[in-house]
């Protein structure tokens, strides 16, 4: 893996508190494997999806998460110089 690679990575993972990487790893082995998947695979994907979205909604703040079930973005707060 290219450090670039890694930084944006270990960012993603500061920010979200989540680690994707086991996720892209099984899509990516989905998309581009010249063999068909093992048995069991497409349901541990969907298992590790579904981990995924736990961690993310878990640490989403339950007023952001209303906001975007309605459809109203919170507004950008950004520091002035």
């Amino acid at each position: 893996m290219s450090p670039a690679r890694r930084e944006v990575e270990c960012e993603r993972r500061t920010r979200t508190g989540v680690d994707p990487s086991p996720l892209y790893r099984r899509a990516a082995v989905a998309r581009f494997s010249p063999s068909p998947p093992a048995p069991g695979e497409a349901e541990e994907a969907w298992r590790e999806l579904a981990r995924v979205r736990r961690e993310i909604r878990r640490g989403t703040p339950r007023r952001r998460r209303l906001l975007a079930a309605v459809g109203i973005a919170l507004p950008v707060r950004d520091t002035v110089g």
